[in-house]
């Protein structure tokens, strides 16, 4: 059968690529990562010590990691880049649906650098790995070398939201509003999330202050105190 010899040649040459396509995944990710993450709502509030990655940061990976802790070392996470870009310059583009390729680069990128979330790396939440078995299907997958099959066993991974774990699409809203609310502010204040726009290395970004016990941004508790003067009596 020439027709089902020349499908099981593409698929033999699919999974000897998938094979680098994955060596870019740190081994051995868990489901905390290493990583106590701070339980919070999915708010921007939560990225306010995060900095957006530009494109010159993160030439490969900065629509999938949009947000990346303020106290990263540059030079880390471009050596982190362009490991990944490397290994997706081997992906077989021609071969997979544009979504599942779109999926990799998610995977990949947010497995070798993680998200942002209160400032710290996060580990990859599972929703990343479930939607490359989606939008990749079960045929791409099943070509895979067992070590790629072995990482896509989504319940290694943490069952939770951002900034709990790190996923692209809330992180992306996030890098896009906070340095438009900057930028567009009146003053240094910023309602919500409650902080102080500031300029770092360049970039406008904002710094987190607390909302007071009477909901005032920055407040003192004092526009909600009683005759004894304390704050919400």
């Amino acid at each position: 059968r020439p027709h089902a010899s020349g499908r099981r040649q593409a698929s033999g040459a699919m999974g000897a690529r998938a094979a680098v396509v994955f060596a870019a995944v740190a081994a051995g990710v868990t489901a905390d990562g290493g990583i106590a993450a701070r339980r919070e709502s999915a708010s921007c509030g939560a990225a306010a010590s995060c900095v957006p990655a530009t494109r010159s940061l993160l030439r490969q990976c900065h629509q999938s990691v949009p947000l990346v802790p303020n106290s990263s070392s540059p030079t880390s996470l471009q050596s982190l880049d362009r490991q990944v870009a490397n290994q997706m310059s081997s992906v077989p583009r021609i071969l997979l649906p544009r979504r599942c390729v779109s999926a990799l680069q998610d995977f990949i990128c947010m497995s070798a650098l993680g998200g942002c979330g209160n400032g710290v790396k996060l580990p990859l939440c599972r929703s990343v790995c479930l939607n490359v078995r989606s939008q990749c299907s079960w045929v791409i997958i099943s070509v895979m070398p067992s070590e790629a099959q072995e990482r896509l066993l989504c319940d290694h991974y943490r069952n939770d939201t951002w900034p709990s774990c790190a996923a692209p699409a809330p992180m992306k809203a996030c890098a896009s509003s906070a340095p438009s609310l900057c930028n567009h502010a009146s003053t240094p204040l910023v309602e919500s999330p409650c902080g102080a726009c500031t300029m770092v290395s360049g970039l406008e970004r904002i710094f987190p202050l607390n909302t007071d016990r009477c909901g005032v941004c920055n407040g003192d508790n004092h526009s909600c105190g009683g005759c004894d003067g304390a704050g919400g009596s």
